[in-house]
């Protein structure tokens, strides 16, 4: 994936770069961290800098095809996953504990996975950012 972004700042082999989001990709959190509900379309990226931009430089981004799917899919698929999977585990404990209504251990269970998911993965957040398949990679200087 490609963008295109401003140098605000250079920290020797990385540079802070200040750029849009796109729509597509307003919350997978490849950018700008798990950030679901913040509405804001600017975004500040810390990119390997390898050609060396400077700052006020106006350069071209990119990002693996790869990382964002799995971006995406951490932030989006698992969540859900877990969610089902709570849902389920609701349900059968509310049967066989007896409880008169199982949905309501199910919708309980299922949206705390759906919570510890968005809290592993904030957690993890540092962690995943160090993957090179996360890695944000300065390619060229625009005029």
């Amino acid at each position: 994936m490609e963008q295109v972004g401003v140098v605000v700042e250079t920290m020797g082999d990385r540079a802070r770069v200040q750029t849009r989001r796109h729509t597509i990709c307003s919350n997978c959190g490849q950018c700008g961290g798990l950030h679901a509900l913040e509405p804001a379309r600017e975004l500040t990226v810390v990119a390997q800098n390898p050609i060396g931009a400077r700052e006020g430089d106006r350069v071209q981004l990119e990002t693996s095809a790869g990382g964002v799917l799995l971006a995406a899919f951490l932030a989006y698929v698992v969540p859900l996953i877990n969610f089902f999977l709570g849902f389920g585990l609701g349900q059968w404990l509310g049967r066989t504990w007896q409880l008169g209504n199982t949905e309501a251990p199910g919708i309980f269970l299922g949206l705390i996975l759906l919570v510890a998911s968005y809290l592993i993965l904030r957690t993890q957040e540092h962690r995943l950012a160090r993957n090179k398949n996360f890695v944000t990679v300065i390619t060229k200087v625009l005029e």
